[in-house]
């Protein structure tokens, strides 16, 4: 059954990872590699299938009440898993509403089923059989009546048959004739008319829990019988429903938790605030914060939000649920994020690593204007230090700006600090803008050390792939090779592979690559930092510039002038934006004065932009330019614009041959 917390993909593909290990165990890699951060929609379900496939598990499920799934990057993935189902793969869906999935496609295709209400609605003979089942034995002219009444609405059936309170067991209880007015009526009559009203108040006030338990409810409802109570309920078949064999947990029907919600809000509306406040504190105590963070905005209490998300943020962050991080963050109005400005701080960095720098802008306007005095809860030690680590990657003040922020964060995170590691990679950046390589290694050594002790491979590989940086510019071959090893071995372990920062990393291992002389790997790890580039934007200009110069020499040792200049093209176009890097914008205009003299080259895999990039990774999906269009917030002729180009570069023909060539160039994963 979805959920709104499975409106992220990690999550989503992680629940349904689990149903299919349940029936067969999968590889325990692939939950590892569902939830690497920044994995495309086309991997993800590849990865999934390829899963699947490998223990010979069937991919048959069910998705009930899909319409709470609102995500646009879910339901493409959803969409894309469905277009690829092997051969005797079934999926089935069920909403109240109809879902933003490609229907029309797969219905022409004939590749759908539908059932609608009039193909749910009971005939005679099934309304007989369920209210038999019920414990009735109904007359042929009762059934006609309630059939034509409900008009085959089983719901409507059902209600009618546990309604029956009278000592006469043949005897059929009224039928709700439709409108939610008709139901509610039904509902408080038939249902609740018998209960007392200590278990009708019981109802209604846990009727705000998605599922209920004797525990959870003995706190909402603050009452000691709870388990009883729920007990004697579902015996009563009271539209109570077990959730586990143990009758431990329980839900309410659908139709009768809206019926409750509605009534508390009518009869008691002033409780409700409270309700979820207890509801969140609960949820926090038995270590489920989502849960928690929910009620506490149902609660209108969003300071507590705040301090629950502080918690686990760096949690969903290691396990690759960014998604649900941003939905959260999203929750929080101006005032609460002008209050709280460290988590203003955790969007710009996330916008930021996922080159968005509207968002990134928009965020940092906040940080700029606010102060904090206490110690946020994400584990950074201070709010100024996390708002000088930002700065240092926006490169704010120029390279003095970016070293006095990062004295800011080193001199502020303890070495106990889970953000030690990532202060002192700050701390080398800035010392690496300046020209200043003595002083960053210094820094990279400790922050391998402090990320290894926290544990934040993202932080270990940035600071091993900075030292072969720094490696390289020395003529230090060897060592930069032992470097490069290290870095990779952490990205591959940690499946860091599409994670912004592993620019570096790409970038590093290609140059060693070709100085060794392996042209093969080097042309892997090229492909490898091609992926990236439409994240290596100005919202981090320096970290983006250095990896785009990078990427380029390597290019131009591999004899091709004609991708050198597409990935140095991006890099400049950063540097009109973010004129004040340091060292850096010189070595771009020496490389350009080099590209100068040698020939055009060949159009080809490597000179495709970051935008055509873009549009590439949505290439494998089965969406229209004008559903990409959309996805990319441009024109369906932009999208157009940029495939044929794409075509072009590729030497492809259509879409699909374009797909198979960039899988074979390394910039798109196989189908699998």
């Amino acid at each position: 059954m979805v959920d709104d917390g499975d409106n992220d993909p990690v999550a989503l593909f992680t629940d349904i990872a689990i149903a299919l290990d349940r029936r067969a165990p999968l590889d325990p890699t692939v939950l590892d590699l569902l939830s690497a951060p920044g994995v495309s929609i086309h991997s993800m379900v590849g990865r999934l299938l390829a899963g699947a496939s490998a223990r010979a598990i069937p991919i048959r499920f069910v998705l009930d009440d899909v319409h709470r799934l609102t995500d646009r990057t879910c339901l493409d993935a959803l969409g894309e898993l469905i277009a690829r189902l092997p051969p005797g793969g079934q999926v089935a869906i069920a909403g109240r509403e109809d879902v933003d999935l490609p229907i029309a496609r797969w219905r022409s295709q004939g590749a759908l089923l539908e059932v609608g209400t009039g193909e749910l609605a009971f005939d005679l003979d099934e309304t007989r059989t369920l209210l038999r089942q019920a414990g009735l034995d109904p007359t042929i002219d009762q059934i006609r009546v309630i059939n034509e009444k409900s008009e085959g609405w089983p719901a409507g059936i059902y209600l009618a048959a546990i309604a029956t309170g009278s000592p006469e067991p043949t005897t059929v209880g009224p039928v709700p004739s439709g409108g939610d007015r008709y139901i509610a009526d039904y509902l408080r009559a038939e249902v609740l008319g018998s209960l007392d009203e200590h278990t009708v108040s019981f109802l209604r006030r846990t009727a705000i829990l998605d599922q209920v338990s004797g525990s959870n409810c003995n706190a909402v409802a603050q009452v000691r019988d709870a388990t009883s109570t729920l007990e004697r309920l579902a015996a009563a078949n009271r539209l109570i429903i077990p959730l586990d064999s143990r009758r431990v947990w329980y839900r309410y029907h659908t139709l009768l938790r809206e019926f409750l919600m509605a009534e508390l809000e009518r009869t008691d509306p002033a409780i409700m605030p409270e309700l979820h406040r207890r509801a969140s504190v609960w949820y926090e105590r038995h270590g489920q914060s989502e849960q928690a963070i929910d009620h506490a905005f149902a609660a209108g209490d969003s300071d507590r939000a705040a301090r629950l998300f502080g918690g686990i943020v760096m949690e969903f962050h290691y396990s690759g649920r960014t998604a649900t991080a941003r939905a959260i963050l999203d929750r929080f109005d101006h005032r609460q994020l002008h209050r709280d400005p460290w988590l203003a701080t955790l969007g710009a960095i996330s916008a930021m690593f996922n080159g968005e720098t509207g968002s990134a802008d928009q965020m940092e306007a906040i940080v700029d204007h606010s102060t904090y005095e206490g110690i946020p809860p994400d584990g950074s030690a201070s709010f100024e230090s996390l708002r000088a680590t930002l700065r240092v990657f926006r490169g704010r003040g120029g390279v003095n700006g970016m070293q006095e922020n990062a004295d800011i964060a080193v001199n502020q995170e303890p070495a106990s600090s889970v953000f030690r590691g990532w202060a002192l990679n700050c701390r080398a950046i800035a010392a690496m803008a300046a020209g200043d390589g003595s002083s960053a290694d210094a820094d990279l050594v400790q922050a391998v050390a402090a990320a290894r002790a926290s544990k934040a491979s993202e932080d270990e590989q940035l600071a091993l792939a900075g030292r072969a940086m720094l490696a390289i510019d020395a003529g230090g071959w060897g060592r930069a090779r032992e470097l490069v090893a290290l870095a990779d071995a952490v990205i591959a372990s940690s499946h860091l592979e599409s994670y912004a920062l592993t620019a570096f990393a790409r970038a590093g291992s290609a140059r060693v690559a070709i100085h060794d002389g392996d042209l093969d790997r080097a042309r892997e790890r090229l492909s490898q930092g091609a992926l990236l580039r439409p994240l290596l934007t100005h919202a981090m200009p320096w970290f983006s510039v250095r990896s785009l110069l990078e990427l380029a020499r390597a290019h131009l040792a591999l004899a091709d002038p004609a991708g050198a200049r597409a990935v140095l093209r991006q890099a400049e176009e950063i540097l009109v934006k973010e004129p004040g890097l340091g060292t850096v914008a010189n070595d771009v205009h020496t490389l350009r004065r080099q590209l100068q003299g040698l020939p055009i080259g060949t159009a080809g895999a490597s000179t495709l932009t970051a935008a055509e990039l873009r549009v590439l990774a949505f290439m494998p999906l089965h969406l229209t330019f004008r559903e990409i269009g959309e996805r990319l917030g441009v024109k369906p002729s932009t999208v157009k614009t940029h495939s044929l180009s794409v075509y072009a570069k590729l030497g492809a023909s259509s879409r699909s041959e374009a797909v198979v060539l960039a899988v074979a160039a390394g910039l798109l994963e196989g189908a699998m």
